[in-house]
Order: C-alpha cells, then structure tokens, then sequence
C-alpha cells in the first residue's frame, strides 16, 4: 500500500456545555482562515491556474464533523497538504467583537498519512456519507515482531487489513501511516456498526502466521533474538493493543434521524458536582423525560430508571429504559443543550456504545477453543525484567555518600522507578527502550563521583579533572548540577515517549512543544541517531556511554549536548533537515573527543598562524569549538554530500537562513554570523577542494551582499595562507584516515576505495541512479531501495558488517533526498521576503515563477499546487523510511541487558 501526498488531521473534543453549535462553527472558522491563507498565496504565483487551485484545495481542511460516543464528543476529520497544520493550537477563532468564550473544552490530535490507491475526492466521500457511522481505530502493532522488522511487517498487515475487508465485502475504509504510540489508525465508514466492531474483533485475533512473510518476520524479529521456538512467533498476534472510537454523522445527529433499528446499547456516565446530586436529580427527572408515543395515555416515560454512584472519573451511571435504542442517547444530549439549569449541576457527559460479541465471527475464527491450545509468547515480561536499571537502588547508597540532598535522592530513585516500570510495559517498552543506556550511563557517573571521594580525603590527591574545592573537597553543586542535567533530559524524553498514548483518556494536548505528538517518529530516530553515533566506536567494545543519547523535542532550534540531540518539531516533520544536520549533530556529542585527537596538529596549526600578523586575526576566529566545527564539517563534506560542492555550498546557506537564531528581532541576518559562517565554509573548501576558487562562488542572496563585499576576499586571502601551512595539511590526511578508518574498515577492498561513488553505486545501479532522480515517484523508489538494502544488512553475520551497511543506507538515502530538494530549488537560494511589520510573506515576491522558497521563520515556503502535493508525498514516504530503519536498529538496544542476579 502506496503513501498518498496527503495527511490526515483528527481532532478529538468535548462539547462545551449548551455551545455545540457555536464552537463547531468557530472550530469551522480555524480551518477556514487556514484554508483562505494558502488560496491567496498560491494564487499570487505567477501563471497560477484559479481551477486547479480551487481542485486541490475543495477537499482540504474541510473537516467531516461528526459526532463522538465517547469521553470526547466531536471528532473532525480533515485531509491536508501541509503537516504543521497538526501542530496549531487547536484553539477556535472568535471574532473579537462578539466577546464570546468558550471554556474548558479538552482536544486530542490524531495524525498520520494516507494511504491507498483511491483518489482524494473518493476518499472524501467515504467520510461523507449520509446515514452512516464512522470508527476511528488505532491499532498497536506488537512490538516483538515489529522490532527488526519495520516496513517488511507493516506492508504485510496492511496487505492483509485489504484482504479482510474483501472477506467482509466492505470498503468504505481509509489507513493512515500514524507516528502517535499506534502505527496503524484506520477509518472505517458503515451502515451497520455492528459490522465495524466484528471488523475490529477480527484484526484484534490475527496471528503472524495468518500473514504471508510471516518467515520471514520471524528470522528478524526481537522474538527470535529473545530465542523464541518458531511456533511461539508464529501464533504470535500481530496487534497487542487497540483503541476506538464511535461517531455518527453530526448533521444526522443534530437532525435527529431515526436510529430506532440499530442493535447496540449505550451507557451514559455523568460528572456532577459535589453537593449538586439532589438538584441534579430534581432537574434530571423533569428534563430527561419524554411523553410516551401510545395514544391511550399521556404519562411521561423517564429514559432513565436507576441512577448508579460510581468510581472513576465520572461519578454516576443513568440506567436507560431503552438502552438499545440509540435514540434514548440522543434524547438525553437534546434535553442537556436546552435546558441550562440542568448544565449548572453537571461537568461532563461520557458514553458508553456497547456491542454484543458475534460468537460466530469467534467460532469461525477459533473452532472450539481448548484452553490448553493457546500458545505464543507468554513470559514477555519476564524478558523485559532484564532491562531494568538498577532494581536494588545502589545509586541512592553513591548519592548518600556524596552527601546529597534528600529532594535530589527522591527524584533520582523516581527517575528509576517511571523506567523500570514503564519498560515491563508490553506496549509501550519500545520507547523505554531508548533510556536504557542513559540512565545505565547515570549509574556509572554517579558510582565514579562516589568513588573519588576517598582518594581526596584520605591522600589529598586533586589531580583529577573533576571540580574541587580547597583541600581536595568534591563541591556538591558539581555533582547536582550533573544529576540535573540528566533528571531533566530523562523527564523531557520520558515526555514525548508518553504523551497522549493508551493510559491517557480525555487529557488535554498539554505539552507546550507538540499537539499531535509523533512518539514512533522520535523514538525511531533515536534509534538511527545511536546508530550513527556507534559507527564512530566501532572499536569501543562494551561502552556504557555509546548509544547514550537520547533524541527529544523541546528545543526552538536543532542543537545537542553531551546527553541529547533536541529537535524542534517542525524538523521532525521535516526529514530533509533531519538528513542535512544529522551527522553534524552526532559529531556535536564528539567535540571533545575531535579535539583531544588532533590536539598536537591544531596546536601546531595555531602556532603557525600566531607568526603571521595577517593570520593572527584568524587566530582569535580558530578557538576549539571552531576547530571542532571544522573537523565535523569534513566528515559531514564525506558521509553526507559524497564528496559534491555544489550541493554542500547549497545546504550550508539553506540551513542557516531558515536557522532564525542567525537573525535579529527585526528579520536582518547578523553579521558576526555571516562572517563566521563564510569563514567556516571557505575554510573547508581549502581543505577539501582547494581548487574551487573564488569566482565560482556567489552570495546566497542580495540582502548579503554588502557583508559579502566586505569580507569575501579578505577570508578568501587568508584562508589560502592557511592551505599552505604544513600542519593543516596533516590535519587533512588524518581527517581523511580517520573516515576511512572508522566507517568503512571493512574485509572488501572495494569498500576502502572513495566514499562518495564506491557507496551511492554499491547500492544503486545506475539505472536505479537515473530512475531515482528523474522518475516523479523517485521517492517510492528510494524507499523500496532503502528497505531491500536493510534486507541486505539483516542477512550479515556479524554486527559491526551489519551496522556500517545500515548507514550506508541511510546515508545513500539522505543523499538523493538533498540532492532532490537542491534540484526543485535549481541550486538556487531563493529566501522568501517577510514584511518587516506585520511578518506576512511579501507578495511581491510571491508573484514569480518561484514555487519553492526558504522561509527565515523556518522550513519551507511551496507556493505551486503541484510542488506542494510532491513536497508533502516526499515527507511521508521519507518519514516512513525513517521511521522503518529505526525499527528495525531498535533491535541493537536489546543487545547485552543488564543483568539482574
């Protein structure tokens, strides 16, 4: 099943009380604005067609609204062409001179992108259909057989979701490649919702071998690295969580059509307020009643009989007289939203839909089921007790001898506590899985501080590198600001792994970084992340702080640390700017490393230049970070761009002049930043392309060019002095050593020669090349190479050989994508012009043949219909490949657990 160039967006929310109407039509305005914000733009383009811009954008954010029998009471559901539209707050707009509030109202945002091979239009009239319900349905794919596995078991169970929606003659139905804790969301559109219910209860009983890789599957899967018997992966069931949700049509509902003949009960649970119980019951039994339809009598008939007080967060159950009547639910909603004095008593309103089990679907299914013939994967938790990080709590004993506080030891023993329980989760250990070596990493710093406490005190020995006081003393601020950092990138990480997922019911979107959260996305790109940074340790046998990264998303720009590599989450969305800075922000973590290894050779270097009174300038430029940045960039120059200038010097100013910490307040690129940016660039061309000389460059854009002026020739003059310096080129060739060495030592002598073309043609024969770069699906072609490359990688005998084929996938992938979006923008820096007041895009700018711009505010800006459905399918399918390899690396972390005696 193919990515469409689309997305889908579904917002899940509460009524506010007595305002239905009024906040569906606000909601309806938010969409609206959106919608009209990128008509204008696109039709701004010059030679722009009004018909095909009215075409793409009729069945875009233009929600199907419908009503929901659950603790949420709407859902809307919209396709787009642009996933930061997830991201908004989902706030409705109010004009402002009507002064209306609403308040308290509680939203969920489901995302992900749509799959299949109908059209958009058809796909819209699945939603659309009148009479009919919807079931919105995430389903969690089990986690034993997906880790390693990836795209080959996803493709799989989508095949198979096709076949058993042709058994049930049904299909009505769309699948969205979810990045929330569920990789699967479908969408199934019915008469009968009964029949939605029996689909579910199918899929929930699958088992791989019902799946035609299922070998497949299990040669790779985590199962068989747990040693699992064939047998026990095959009866494995393919999804070990599900969660969905019941809507009709929000204009039948409103209207009142008759549902009379459907053949499922409700519940309805109610919050009400403390000490408010004999007011609600008063105003309940005059409300919820309805005149009984028989002509002989005029007596009133309660829709409820009984009134249960329960636990929970809703306080009270109503026993409906028809429960099996949808229509008495209803009526119960109709009452609620005319009569106010009802509301005064009541906080929310949940639904209960209730749908009696077919036992022939089971029976058809099953047979007759013997207890005794039940097998699969039964001690899965027993496994995962071996992945706990210090179960006996040594760490609290190293604290209590660093004499630290009682609050700090509180929250290092929680930090324990949330992973070793989160990580004998059988849903979600796939995400705790990614701390492990974080806090394993903690352990052993926190053990190596306790430990030099007695050669201070006893011996008087300050030699170390750690911060003491007078006499050899540790500071204890030292220490707490260590525990710190890692308490605060574990809470921010624990964040985005939990967000939203299947514990949570009608939590609000609370986190002020993401709305609707892409848990799989960034837990796969952990995954990656480890893996890049290992390739760089492959000698490092047994290392606790390998692969002690952590990928998280609380940043306003993408940067690192010694601990994480924090994405803004519009990078997140954006895979080309994951691949333009992943190796840099790998290398980041490796800057004290960098520097401690050619420390003679920068010393040599700067002590060369000290001697020129024309260099000494470049001195001061060259401190260490500088240097690092230099060496990071070289490697960059090689595992990313293969060894092409052009496309470099193309990114190296895409990615500044969208980085807005380049900028000041009032949208101007500073000019410290621009010389120290066109430093770093020229610098690396001596080193790795001296002959590009200074008429080959240009500036990136006019607004640059007095800075241009002012310093090109000057940095172009002594960065040539540097070339000639015998210590710059040692550093070179050991630079050059160092990636030939560290990546690509492997047995084939073919592997040893260049990067840049023994790699991209390894893995792509030049027809493959061409059909890659040419072709308008280029994008499924790259994935589908991807996956078989990681089919060649699994196959390896050993791990190192397997790791470093990995990366070169990922790398061959990254590339073609950079060089992708290089060749739509025709090598050109095209930065989209903002007014300096309002700060909405310039139009006169808009009114080129231009589509694709760099937007200073960051990312892109597309303004051509066409360019803005391939960008969007580009994401998808990237993002898909991302998040597939990451699933299949996750295997690695479940290498080696701790062993608990």
């Amino acid at each position: 099943m193919k990515h469409t160039e689309y997305g889908v967006h579904i917002a899940l929310s509460k009524y506010p009380m007595g305002r239905e109407s009024d906040y569906i039509n606000y909601l309806g305005k938010l969409y609206e604005r959106y919608r009209d914000k990128i008509k204008e733009f696109l039709r701004l383009q010059e030679g722009s067609s009004g018909k095909k811009i009215e075409e793409h954008l009729a069945p875009l954010y233009s929600p199907s609204i419908f009503h929901v029998y659950s603790h949420f009471d709407i859902a809307l559901v919209s396709f787009v062409d642009n996933m930061k539209f997830s991201q908004r707050v989902f706030e409705p707009f109010i004009e402002k001179e009507k002064k209306e509030n609403i308040k308290n109202v509680s939203y969920q945002i489901l995302s992900g992108s749509l799959m299949g091979d109908k059209s958009i239009e058809e796909y819209k009239k699945i939603l659309n259909k009148e009479g009919t319900f919807l079931k919105v349905i995430q389903l969690k794919i089990n986690n034993g057989l997906l880790i390693g596995s990836g795209n080959d078991l996803l493709q799989s169970i989508l095949k198979k979701i096709n076949l058993v929606f042709n058994d049930f003659k049904h299909d009505d139905f769309l699948v969205i490649d979810s990045f929330n804790w569920a990789e699967i969301i479908l969408i199934v559109s019915c008469k009968d919702s009964n029949l939605a219910s029996q689909i579910l209860l199918y899929l929930r009983s699958l088992c791989l071998i019902d799946l035609e890789s299922a070998d497949l599957i299990s040669k790779f899967c985590l199962y068989k690295q747990w040693e699992y018997d064939k047998k026990d992966i095959f009866n494995s069931h393919i999804f070990n969580d599900s969660q969905s949700y019941l809507c009709v049509n929000y204009e039948d509902y409103s209207k009142g059509v008759n549902f009379n003949n459907l053949d499922f009960k409700t519940q309805i649970e109610w919050q009400v307020k403390p000490g408010h119980l004999p007011y609600f019951l008063k105003e309940s039994k005059e409300v919820l009643n309805v005149k009984t339809k028989q002509p002989e009598t005029e007596k009133p008939q309660f829709i409820y009989d009984n009134i249960y007080f329960k636990n929970g967060k809703t306080d009270f159950l109503i026993d409906e007289l028809e429960p099996d009547r949808l229509t008495s639910n209803i009526r119960v909603f109709e009452r609620l939203r005319n009569n106010v004095e009802l509301r005064k008593h009541i906080r929310k309103v949940k639904t209960k839909p209730l749908f009696s089990i077919q036992n022939k679907i089971l029976l058809e299914r099953y047979g007759e089921i013997e207890v005794e013939d039940f097998y699969g994967p039964s001690n899965v938790e027993d496994n995962l007790m071996s992945y706990k990080v210090d179960p006996y709590k040594d760490i609290v004993l190293h604290l209590r001898k660093l004499n630290i506080s009682r609050n700090t030891r509180k929250k290092v023993r929680k930090v324990f506590y949330n992973y070793n329980m989160g990580i004998q989760d059988p849903i979600l250990y796939i995400y705790f899985i990614d701390l492990h070596k974080l806090l394993k990493s903690f352990v052993q710093i926190i053990k190596t501080l306790a430990d030099t406490i007695t050669t201070p005190i006893i011996e008087g020995d300050t030699s170390s590198d750690m911060e003491f006081e007078n006499f050899g003393v540790l500071k204890t601020k030292y220490v707490e600001d260590i525990i710190e950092d890692y308490l605060k990138v574990f809470e921010e990480s624990l964040e985005d792994r939990i967000l939203n997922n299947y514990n949570f019911e009608d939590i609000n979107e609370f986190s002020i970084d993401v709305n609707s959260n892409n848990t799989c996305l960034i837990s796969s790109l952990d995954s990656v992340l480890k893996l890049v940074s290992s390739c760089f340790r492959l000698d490092v046998e047994d290392d606790v702080s390998t692969n002690a990264i952590v990928t998280r998303t609380n940043e306003t720009e993408t940067q690192s640390n010694k601990l994480s590599v924090n994405y803004n989450i519009d990078h997140i969305n954006n895979p080309i700017l994951i691949y333009c800075t992943l190796m840099k922000e790998i290398l980041n973590l490796e800057q004290t490393i960098l520097l401690r290894s050619n420390s003679e050779l920068w010393d040599s270097l700067k002590t060369e230049l000290s001697k020129d009174i024309e260099l000494k300038e470049i001195g001061k430029i060259l401190s260490d970070s500088a240097i690092a940045y230099f060496e990071i960039d070289y490697k960059k120059y090689y595992l990313t761009f293969f060894e092409d200038t052009e496309l470099y010097i193309f990114w190296h100013w895409t990615y500044l002049l969208q980085y807005t910490q380049m900028y000041s307040t009032i949208g101007c690129f500073d000019e410290a930043n621009f010389r120290e940016e066109l430093f770093r660039l020229l610098l690396l061309l001596e080193g790795v392309d001296a002959r590009y000389e200074i008429t080959e460059l240009e500036c990136p854009i006019p607004e640059l060019q007095t800075f241009w002026d002012r310093h090109i020739f000057r940095l172009y003059e002594l960065v040539k002095k540097i070339g000639k310096i015998d210590s710059f080129a040692s550093i070179q060739i050991r630079l050059k050593k160092g990636i030939q060495k560290s990546i690509f030592d492997l047995q084939n002598d073919e592997e040893k020669k260049s990067y840049s073309k023994s790699i991209a043609y390894k893995n792509f024969s030049k027809k493959i090349i061409k059909f890659a770069i040419e072709d308008t699906n280029q994008f499924i072609n790259l994935k589908n190479q991807l996956f078989k490359d990681l089919h060649v990688a699994q196959k390896e005998s050993t791990t190192k050989v397997e790791k470093l084929l990995f990366f070169k996938a990922l790398s061959v992938n990254s590339f073609y994508s950079l060089e992708y979006i290089a060749k739509r923008f025709n090598y050109k820096i095209n930065l989209l012009r903002r007014n300096f007041i309002t700060g909405e895009p310039e139009e006169r700018f808009l009114k080129c043949k231009e589509s694709w711009f760099i937007d200073p505010l960051g990312g892109f800006f597309i303004n051509s219909v066409q360019d803005r459905k391939d960008y969007m399918e580009f994401n998808n399918v990237i993002l898909h490949c991302l998040w597939s390899l990451g699933i299949v690396l996750k295997k690695y972390n479940f290498i080696n657990p701790t062993k608990n005696e």
